[in-house]
């Protein structure tokens, strides 16, 4: 950056880091709601096995996708860490500013309202390294627990097959061939429209000369 005097309140290096990292959050919590659903009795989808499933404490045969419910609320987690991050920097002016290094003020005064302070913040973190951490670490256990939910479920293929004829998926299938074969003729068509067309032309022109 150019401008040093703008360089030094600027963080957008750290906006679009926890960007990126809540679009990856909310694409895991989609597939999250996916699976749970999947998993539900209505659907039955899938099965997840004993190692990522939990029972329940008066129905203990059912497999709940705790994991998976877990990934999509720890997405609202991520994405709050970003809108932190873009209020605290809405307002600032530029050049230096407190507002993103809370911690050093505990430098310059006295005990007790540096007792206050820390039961106040409870660290001596500054603003914007607080949400970024937090956010890299909330991704990488989303990740993680995707990831080994992902290695153990196995999918009803019987009951997904059933499900199938269900709104009229052929439906979608023949539109596409007909929208294909209507492209085909096109060019036909439209060859056919232009030797009418001259052929209109050119009879006017011969009635024209005749007269």
């Amino acid at each position: 950056m150019v401008n040093s005097i703008d360089a030094v309140s600027d963080r957008d290096f750290v906006l679009e880091f926890l960007a990126a990292n809540s679009i990856a959050a909310v694409h895991l919590s989609r597939i999250g709601e996916e699976w749970v659903l999947w998993a539900s009795e209505e659907f039955g989808f899938l099965t997840p096995s004993d190692k990522v499933s939990t029972g329940s404490s008066i129905m203990p045969q059912k497999k709940n996708p705790d994991p998976m419910e877990l990934v999509r609320g720890k997405s609202a987690r991520v994405v709050g860490d970003l809108m932190t991050v873009l209020i605290l920097c809405k307002g600032l002016p530029q050049a230096y500013n407190r507002d993103l290094q809370v911690g050093l003020i505990l430098i310059s005064i006295s005990m007790p309202i540096l007792v206050h302070i820390l039961k106040l913040f409870f660290s001596f973190e500054q603003e914007d390294k607080e949400p970024l951490f937090d956010s890299v670490k909330a991704i990488l256990g989303m990740l993680e627990v995707c990831t080994e939910f992902a290695q153990n479920i196995s999918f009803n293929s019987k009951r997904i097959q059933r499900s199938l004829p269900a709104g009229y998926l052929d439906a979608t299938t023949l539109a596409d061939y007909l929208v294909k074969k209507v492209n085909s003729c096109c060019p036909r068509v439209q060859g056919c429209w232009m030797d009418c067309y001259m052929a209109v032309i050119y009879n006017g022109l011969v009635w024209f000369l005749l007269d």
